[in-house]
């Protein structure tokens, strides 16, 4: 959850934000997918590091959750 809140908070913050170490779940790499449908500019690495330069604002999207994290938010 701490990386998800991170991602939503650097994406509208001034400047660059680097998360080391964060989440790889699903929902996490659902969510920046739908960031960046929105006007994010969020990178990926491979070691778990996302880079995000902060935007004034984001559009609105139709964005399509994937099986899995569908299933997950239906257990809970």
């Amino acid at each position: 959850m701490a990386t998800e809140n991170l991602l939503m908070a650097a994406t509208l913050a001034k400047g660059r934000t680097i998360i080391e170490n964060a989440a790889i779940e699903p929902e996490v790499f659902e969510l920046v997918k739908m960031l960046q449908k929105m006007g994010a500019d969020i990178t990926c690495s491979a070691h778990r590091t996302y880079e995000i330069i902060g935007v004034k604002t984001l559009r609105s999207c139709e964005f399509e959750l994937c099986q899995i994290v569908t299933k997950q938010f239906l257990l809970l």
